[in-house]
């Protein structure tokens, strides 16, 4: 396992991609660099205000399933690492992931598989959430759909608050309604 000190000389500094107001072109690490480091829920920092309570409980329903076999929980997780951004105070800021994260937590799972595609540990926060917004990483949105600030986001995965459209959208895209894709915060778009 990596350190948090040990990241930044493994992940690819992305704020270097960063020059101001005008999106940042995505980035891509080389299978190389795709490590994964296994993080305390307590210290993952969400990025969104809100998740679907009916799709944690599904996701809470599957990780009941492995929970009892501590090897197999291990290869259930380390198949599906939550992206993360390193960010001030070596935080992990989590861009995906957030319902499994919550569901892992009311499931008392203690830890869950990081992995960094970024590093802006060395950025000022004003600057560090303003490049959070550049790349969609950041959806500084209340259950009703109003824009917040990102200070007002929660400081942890367990007061993550209840959206209801988001049930709705999880389960029009169960449904088939529309597909489910790799770009962070897209379902946020039909749920608002």
């Amino acid at each position: 396992m990596l350190s948090r000190s040990s990241a930044k000389t493994v992940v690819v500094t992305c704020s270097a991609l960063w020059h101001g107001p005008k999106r940042p072109r995505p980035l891509n690490l080389p299978n190389e660099l795709d490590w994964r480091e296994l993080v305390p829920l307590a210290e993952i920092r969400p990025t969104q205000m809100a998740v679907g309570l009916r799709v944690v409980e599904f996701k809470r329903k599957k990780v009941q399933r492995f929970a009892e076999n501590k090897r197999k929980l291990r290869r259930f997780l380390e198949k599906r690492p939550t992206p993360a951004v390193l960010g001030p105070d070596e935080d992990f800021y989590i861009i995906d992931h957030h319902h499994l994260s919550l569901a892992l937590w009311q499931s008392e799972i203690e830890e869950v598989f990081v992995r960094v595609v970024c590093d802006l540990s060395d950025m000022p926060k004003l600057a560090f959430w303003q490049a959070m917004a550049a790349f969609g990483w950041l959806h500084a949105y209340d259950t009703r759909g109003r824009r917040v600030g990102p200070t007002r986001l929660p400081s942890t995965i367990d007061r993550l608050q209840s959206d209801r459209y988001r049930d709705l959208a999880w389960s029009v895209r169960k449904a088939g309604g529309f597909n489910k894709t790799h770009v962070p915060y897209s379902e946020f778009a039909w749920a608002n």
